[in-house]
């Protein structure tokens, strides 16, 4: 029986809720009384391949079995084991594990309330759930959704103190550095590690890694990237002009596109990617992303922009089953093009997955009122902004 995954024996996330996990798709590891292992004082990357929970894990995996907190790569039609995989040796690691891959969540600092994220990455939308659950919404749905998400702003979503993750974790062996949720740029703790590998003469074997909404983009974090051996620049964004205003408020497309242009110019050596949550709104204007990474890539000489589209699960009702038959079907049409064969990651998976999925009328209810709850609250206008996607789903 082959082994599943690679990454609990080369990886680490250490997220803004301090859980500590083998990969971004997993569940956070278990401590001996069962509950959810936290990165604190004691924590060491020793230590936790030690823990009867790593054990666990990584037993099932190498005996061809997801575990419980894997499942999410056994049912995604992208899972993320095949990266690990293709990138570090099961066979040579689980027999000398070394930290090779760290991806690292200071701090949900961010500057957007994006219709698709949660407030484990954005604090923004941490103080407007902590507002909304506090009030009553008229609705019972809407009631019960964000009491139940609510978070304490200055004890849950903390900043880890960079120092302390430095002295914690080991870095000679490193590969790859992933800075992900909240606005890296905003969170100038990352520096800080950043730093510590340039100043050790480690920063040069690895992979600097983000995931950027694009809003800020300085020349000072652009030579401190540069100084890695390689960087790996995600542009996370849901479409095109307004299409993006509308979601990713209160941010502004032209903006965004000139910061996205100003990285691939000044990278030295980069790679660069767009990361897409699918709504039902993303999906429908999905075809116009596409022609938009085809015109960057003319534009910049780019032989190619990784499109890697990613289902979305927040708030609740914004999932594919919202749009009818008749419209998924559409947009698999719109989809069947060269150009997003050549863009769109997994693009045949992708594609089943939108015919796959049931129309579902109750989840198109939900979504239409989280919707109208959202533009009440951000004095935005859904059916004004965008009027060919609200026009046929309503």
């Amino acid at each position: 029986m082959p082994k599943l995954c690679s990454a609990p024996y080369v990886g680490i996330q250490i997220d803004t809720d301090k859980t500590v996990r083998a990969c971004c798709m997993a569940k956070a590891y278990k401590d001996d009384d069962g509950n959810n292992l936290k990165f604190t004082a004691d924590f060491s990357w020793d230590k936790l391949k030690k823990s009867k929970s790593y054990k666990e894990i990584t037993q099932k995996l190498d005996n061809g079995i997801y575990p419980e907190e894997c499942k999410a790569c056994e049912t995604d039609p992208i899972p993320v084991a095949k990266t690990y995989l293709r990138r570090y040796d099961v066979e040579l690691y689980s027999k000398e594990p070394k930290l090779k891959y760290i991806d690292l969540r200071l701090s949900n600092l961010c500057n957007l309330r994006c219709r698709m994220c949660h407030p484990g990455a954005s604090n923004q939308i941490q103080k407007d759930y902590n507002s909304y659950a506090e009030r009553d919404l008229g609705d019972d749905y809407l009631n019960e959704y964000f009491q139940n998400r609510t978070y304490e702003e200055d004890k849950r979503y903390i900043i880890h103190d960079p120092k302390d993750v430095i002295k914690r974790l080991d870095w000679q062996d490193l590969q790859e550095l992933a800075f992900y949720g909240g606005e890296p740029l905003l969170i100038k703790e990352y520096q800080v590690v950043m730093n510590h590998l340039i100043e050790n003469d480690y920063a040069k074997n690895v992979v600097y890694k983000m995931h950027t909404n694009c809003t800020k983009w300085t020349q000072e974090y652009q030579d401190m990237m540069n100084k890695f051996k390689n960087q790996v620049v995600y542009f996370s964004m849901e479409g095109v002009g307004p299409v993006n205003d509308y979601i990713r408020n209160p941010s502004r497309w032209k903006t965004l596109e000139d910061n996205f242009l100003k990285y691939i110019t000044n990278c030295k050596h980069g790679y660069f990617g767009i990361s897409i949550a699918l709504t039902p709104i993303t999906l429908f204007y999905l075809h116009e992303v596409v022609e938009w990474v085809d015109a960057i890539c003319k534009k910049t000489g780019l032989k190619k922009i990784d499109l890697r589209p990613s289902w979305c699960f927040y708030p609740d009702p914004q999932l594919a089953n919202v749009l009818t038959d008749a419209q998924r079907h559409r947009i698999v049409e719109q989809l069947d093009t060269d150009k997003a064969r050549q863009y769109i990651n997994s693009h045949e998976s992708i594609c089943k997955k939108i015919l796959s999925v049931k129309h579902d009328e109750s989840m198109k209810d939900r979504f239409l009122k989280m919707y109208k709850f959202l533009d009440t609250e951000r004095k935005q206008n859904g059916p004004q902004s965008l009027p060919d996607f609200f026009k046929e789903v309503v």
